[in-house]
């Protein structure tokens, strides 16, 4: 039988709420809770001329664009190639170099993407421990917690990974037959004019089963975040065992848990419209304090000697930067009391049902207790590497950015180099005449008009024609050796 009723446990709730982050307040603690919510994941508490006699100049486009894309030579295509036809076209998919080398790219990094979001993972499950243990102990630390509860940790762990999946081959199911069946329509390979109601059409059937499939995911979830892991914290067991302590529960208190799910979802609406004020008062606090503090700076730049102004900017700029980044993490914060709140509530309805279950009675025991936490004061390097992976992914991606249009550019030229014979060469050959092999096979003779860094056009009876340099394999110029 129920211990409290929910009005009792919303009240106990808040006041628990107040005494983590009010007594006292702390900036320190608020800052660490606000660390741990982050990595456990709960912050929210979720071109062509033609003239003349055109029929070699046909006959001649028609053999060039036989395997070319259709935007190099949009004149010539008659009808417009779809988006899987541009996509074979590609030219890494008809060089098996280049195919081999962007296969391998793209392959690296999607393992350090997988690696990055297995380590993520990692580190969200157990954070979700450390935050549990935070609220109970009343206690903002990182170190212990964290390998305290290593163990249940790594079983919600490999939980996530087996429901996500599980949840992708689901959703995947529903939506597959009919995103199959919108691509045999030949809508988007362009067989067929795109009709946006002919795709919602064949959408509209699996709309039900995807929506109530998101729905059952969404429950199991929450009931996942708000039963199981406080029980696997309780009772220092795994997912499993968790699951079959909750069905016990559930037999018992189906209609109190029903009842906890719709007050839940009214809280959860609440919470949201008190996030949109906090925001918008936020929004309002930091737009005035930024206001002042450019306005005291500009004052400040003006009553400078001209000899110091240069410096004074700089070090007016590493200030209002500083007053940002301070406000905004005040600003975020301020956020902080729904997360916390919504983590306790959970707790005492679970100690509402079950005695036994009353994480907060039983962290006063083991407080008694004096447990030794030697034990776990252990190195936590591979979180804080998780943690400022990104900072480590962007600084490679920005030498990338940096490096390979290099490489390209030198690549360019040299191709260039191969392929453009000097004016010297070329000055004594017939007409000027050439023979271009192009990269799917075929080759033509014609007259070079005008060359630029990616593109060559050509003359040939009938017209004029460009061709981009990353098509041509080699020129070779009529009487030259």
């Amino acid at each position: 039988m129920k211990k409290y009723s929910y009005g009792r446990i919303i009240q106990m709730t808040w006041l628990k709420t107040s005494e983590i982050l009010l007594k006292p307040v702390a900036f320190k603690k608020w800052l660490m809770l606000g660390i741990i919510i982050l990595l456990a994941g709960q912050m929210g508490g979720f071109n062509f001329n033609l003239g003349g006699n055109k029929n070699d100049f046909n006959k001649i486009a028609n053999v060039i664009t036989k395997e070319m894309p259709a935007p190099h030579l949009p004149a010539i295509a008659s009808t417009p190639k779809g988006l899987l036809e541009n996509i074979r076209s590609m030219p890494i998919f008809s060089d098996p170099k280049k195919a081999i080398t962007v296969v391998l790219i793209i392959g690296g990094i999607l393992m350090l993407l997988g690696l990055l979001l297995f380590l993520w993972m990692w580190v969200n499950a157990n954070f979700s421990f450390v935050f549990i243990d935070s609220v109970v102990r009343n206690d903002a630390s990182l170190r212990v917690p964290f390998h305290r509860n290593k163990q249940q940790g790594n079983s919600y762990l490999m939980w996530n990974i087996i429901f996500s999946s599980a949840a992708i081959l689901i959703l995947c199911a529903i939506a597959i037959p009919p995103v199959r069946t919108i691509f045999s329509s030949g809508i988007l390979d362009g067989r067929a004019d795109f009709d946006i109601a002919q795709v919602f059409s064949i959408m509209g059937p699996c709309v039900p089963p995807f929506l109530v499939s998101i729905f059952l995911l969404v429950l199991i979830t929450l009931l996942v975040l708000d039963f199981m892991l406080p029980i696997m914290y309780g009772r220092k067991t795994g997912i499993l065992s968790a699951w079959a302590e909750f069905f016990r529960i559930l037999r018992k208190n189906l209609g109190d848990i029903l009842l906890y799910l719709l007050v839940r979802l009214g809280l959860a609406i609440l919470a949201i419209l008190v996030s949109v004020a906090i925001l918008i008062v936020g929004i309002i606090i930091m737009l005035i304090a930024g206001g002042i503090s450019w306005l005291i700076g500009w004052l400040i730049y003006l009553i400078t000697p001209a000899a110091a102004k240069a410096a004074t900017l700089a070090v007016l700029v590493v200030i209002g930067a500083g007053i940002l980044i301070f406000l905004g993490i005040l600003f975020s914060l301020a956020f902080l009391p729904i997360p916390v709140f919504f983590r306790i509530l959970p707790i005492y309805v679970l100690a509402s049902m079950d005695e036994s279950l009353d994480l907060f009675a039983a962290a006063e025991k083991e407080k008694l207790l004096k447990q030794d936490i030697g034990p776990y004061k252990k190195s936590m390097a591979l979180v804080w590497f998780t943690v400022l992976s990104p900072i480590i992914v962007a600084v490679l991606a920005l030498l990338a950015a940096v490096a390979i249009p290099h490489f390209i550019l030198a690549k360019e030229k040299g191709g260039e180099a191969r392929i453009s014979e000097p004016a010297k060469r070329r000055a004594g050959t017939k007409d000027n005449l050439v023979t271009v092999y192009l990269r799917n096979g075929n080759s033509f003779t014609a007259k070079i008009e005008e060359e630029s860094a990616g593109n060559i056009s050509f003359a040939i009876e009938g017209g004029t024609f460009i061709l981009p340099r990353s098509d041509i394999l080699r020129i070779e110029w009529q009487g030259v050796k």
